[in-house]
């Protein structure tokens, strides 16, 4: 929108390249992350000037939340979706 409010949308997957839990140590725990997710990006910036912008980013996925989580071998899944904010600080030089 003009020069100074830009809308920002697409896909993203992420890959996960490891993972670990602190609640590893809890009998019949289990975390089995998936390799990747993916989801959608929501956003809007601001221009602070002609090289900064402040950016505000919403990032969800579509798996459930907590669906690599097992405890006593059941999945557990809660009813939300996982989702991210991401506020952001851009400048070129």
């Amino acid at each position: 929108i003009g020069k100074v409010v830009f809308l920002k949308a697409g896909p993203s997957i992420h890959v996960n390249l490891g993972g670990k839990s602190d609640l590893s140590s809890f009998a019949g725990f289990t975390a089995k992350y998936p390799t990747i997710q993916y989801g959608y990006q929501l956003g809007v910036a601001f221009a602070l000037g002609k090289k900064t912008q402040l950016d505000f980013r919403l990032n969800r996925f579509f798996d459930d939340y907590g669906k690599h989580i097992y405890i006593d071998n059941k999945q557990s899944v809660f009813p939300h979706k996982f989702r991210r904010l991401f506020i952001g600080l851009a400048f070129t030089l």
